[in-house]
């Protein structure tokens, strides 16, 4: 399974119809992700919901930026708002990077298919085994997303990857892929930014595959052939 994030919601139309692009480009995996600055953005129309059924894999990811997992009222309506959106989608994960955690027994309280993701190197926490391992003993019930372009980020040899498989192989319930130039571009799709040797790493395990690239201004022409290119790649 593979698709791409699924961009910023614009207007139902907008939507509807980047989502119908997805679908036609034989996407059936889609990782949706909340609006930063205004929570009410997600609070989609039906239709939205009814569209995200033709997907195999739905993939919902929590604000990276400006709201923590912490007793403030943001928090609170963030989750909340979760909650909603995995009622209506029965989506399979919930992404949360680590760093965002201020307080793990609220996050805890959520009956959510919790998800942690891998950090790239401006972080200073989940980048590590050492450090995703302290986060599975707090969450040992949680899966992981398996992020190639941080790996890169942290170790431009691939190791760290090899080694996080080895270790956390039976929780990883997908993979991100993207291409890295550097630090203000930091998803960029592997075609344009020659990140070949991110591409080879990922494995073909059959594991759904989101391209973590900018959905909502990228020219579909560029998508398509992204996406084609890595079929073709992960079919070797």
């Amino acid at each position: 399974m593979i698709g791409f994030t699924s961009g910023r919601y614009i207007s139902e139309k907008v939507f509807l119809d980047r989502l119908d692009l997805f679908v036609n480009m034989g996407c059936d995996a889609i990782e949706l992700h909340l609006k930063q600055q205004d929570l009410d953005y997600f609070n989609y129309p039906p239709s939205i919901y009814q569209k995200l059924k033709v997907f195999k894999y739905v993939a919902l990811h929590t604000p990276a930026l400006n709201v923590n997992f912490d007793a403030s009222d943001i928090s609170r309506k963030m989750m909340d708002t979760v909650d909603i959106f995995l009622e209506k989608s029965q989506a399979q994960s919930v992404v949360i990077h680590p760093d965002r955690i201020s307080i793990p027994e609220i996050l805890a309280q959520r009956n959510w298919p919790l998800t942690l993701e891998n950090m790239d190197w401006r972080k200073n926490d989940a980048k590590s085994i050492e450090q995703m391992d302290k986060w599975f003993e707090i969450f040992p019930q949680a899966k992981m997303v398996l992020d190639w372009n941080h790996i890169f980020t942290n170790d431009q040899s691939m190791k760290l990857g090899k080694l996080m498989l080895k270790k956390f192989g039976s929780k990883i319930t997908h993979y991100h892929l993207s291409g890295f130039i550097d630090e203000d571009r930091l998803h960029e799709p592997i075609l344009t930014s020659n990140s070949f040797e991110i591409a080879k790493s990922v494995p073909k395990d059959g594991k759904p595959i989101i391209i973590e690239v900018d959905t909502t201004n990228l020219d579909k022409i560029i998508l398509k052939k992204e996406i084609e290119f890595l079929r073709k790649e992960l079919a070797r």
